[in-house]
């Protein structure tokens, strides 16, 4: 394996470091205008460009990211041999396993347990599959697209065993039990996904730490291991848009459970409605059953109705992630926009599409670096999409609010599909995130 050069390395990196930073104010500059001058969307679309090839020009020097690493988030194994055979199975596109680069740069293999006392015949490799633990849309998530910790056993000791494998993240879930019937030589993963109580995770207003605890057992002999790990839980307010997958070093994108935090039926959004109709002027709201032209009158009406509420853009929340580059966010939900009467873009997003899927009129929540706006289809599933700018509700026209997300959506759409990279442009219909993805509202 030849290693990358560290000077080019740190070249690269300190070169994106500022690129990004410039790409930031470009961006923001687009955000911001319902009609930016064409020489800055030509400067934009350079330097997106740029980004693109040294991102992926960083991803080819180090395709794992050597800064994370799949034995730091190892909880436990038994051997670097049984490490080995589980990294190499993961392992796609030619990456070597995480714990061959740490062994080629001259740094060993870090094992987080130690061999049992007892020799009990069974390989065990336990990982975490979650940098941290996003609690408001994890009761959305299934085994195994989605699974918290692996546990992958092999059955080194010549008879027949049955394995009880348990997983609980103490005090906040129920536990997750698998019991594995392993011939000799067998091999199993057991991807565990623990149910969390809704009350507690109701409490969880700030990143806290929690303890994950694994427990194996033969069912006809000793106990196998019993380990325990730290493990952070995120604010149930926080949403993030991708969560790393620290044994294959993934990110994984977490955008469509936006849709989450999009809630119709709450009961001060149902409400808000009635504000909505007073703002029609045939004081109805009947979703599809008018002409495109009119079901834009209905989206005026909302636009109206929060302008009237006073509802304002202040980019005032953070929200505390252990990892860097999530990408995740305090939301706020539809409700505490209203009672607040502020949101940020991803706060008016969610507010727009909770009242427009309240009136049956299909929302879409769109996507793009550092920002998010709303759409909506002009007709009953005729794939036909506008689009709006919510952070201008307090201070534009619906006209200027609508020409400036239609100019976001116009650039970034085709750059994304140019640059084949989806995450410059997602466009998520509720009516998709409903019935495909299983994506209900959280209250």
């Amino acid at each position: 394996m030849t290693l990358p050069d560290v000077d080019d390395t740190l070249r690269i990196e300190e070169r994106l470091y500022f690129l990004r930073k410039q790409v930031d104010l470009y961006r923001e500059s687009l955000y911001a205008r319902h009609d930016p001058p064409d020489d800055l969307i030509v400067r934009l679309e350079r330097a997106e460009t740029e980004l693109d090839r040294l991102e992926r020009r960083s991803s080819e020097v180090d395709p794992l990211d050597l800064r994370i690493g799949a034995d730091r988030w190892r909880i436990y194994t038994t051997s670097k041999a049984a490490a080995d055979a589980v990294d190499a199975k993961r392992r796609t596109g030619g990456a070597p396993p995480a714990a061959l680069i740490a062994h080629e740069t001259g740094d060993p293999p870090v094992e987080t347990g130690i061999d049992p006392p007892v020799d009990t015949g069974i390989e065990v490799v336990i990982d975490r599959r979650m940098a941290q633990v996003p609690t408001s849309i994890y009761h959305l998530f299934r085994a195994p697209e989605h699974a918290l910790i692996t546990c992958d056993l092999t059955n080194r000791s010549g008879r027949h065993r049955r394995l009880r494998v348990t997983v609980v993240l103490e005090r906040y879930s129920a536990p997750a039990v698998e019991t594995v019937e392993l011939p000799p030589d067998g091999s199993h993963t057991v991807e565990a996904l623990p149910t969390l109580f809704p009350d507690l995770v109701q409490r969880i207003t700030e990143l806290t730490v929690a303890t994950v605890s694994i427990l194996i057992e033969d069912l006809e002999g000793p106990v196998v291991l019993h380990r325990t790990g730290p493990i952070p839980l995120l604010a149930r307010s926080t949403a993030p848009l991708a969560v790393l997958d620290p044994a294959t070093a993934r990110w994984t994108d977490l955008s469509p459970y936006l849709g989450a935090f999009v809630t119709p039926n709450e009961p001060s959004v149902m409400a808000f409605l009635r504000t909505v109709v007073d703002q029609q002027p045939n004081r109805r709201l009947v979703g599809y059953q008018m002409t495109a032209v009119e079901v834009e009158e209905q989206v005026k009406a909302v636009f109206a109705a929060l302008k009237l509420r006073g509802v304002a853009y202040v980019d005032s929340v953070v929200a505390f992630n252990p990892d860097e580059g999530t990408g995740a966010q305090r939301v706020r939900l539809p409700r505490e926009a209203l009672a607040d009467r502020m949101a940020n873009c991803i706060d008016g997003t969610v507010l727009f599409a909770s009242l427009l899927e309240g009136m049956t009129i299909n929302p879409a929540l769109v996507i793009v670096p550092k920002h998010a706006f709303v759409a909506w289809e002009t007709g009953f599933k005729n794939g036909n999409w506008r689009y709006l700018e919510t952070t201008r509700i307090g201070t534009s026209t619906f006209t200027e609010a609508c020409q400036n997300a239609e100019t976001s959506a116009a650039f970034y759409e085709p750059l994304a599909a140019r640059l084949n990279d989806p995450a410059r442009f997602r466009r998520w219909p509720l009516s998709l995130l409903r019935s495909a993805h299983g994506i209900t509202p959280m209250e």
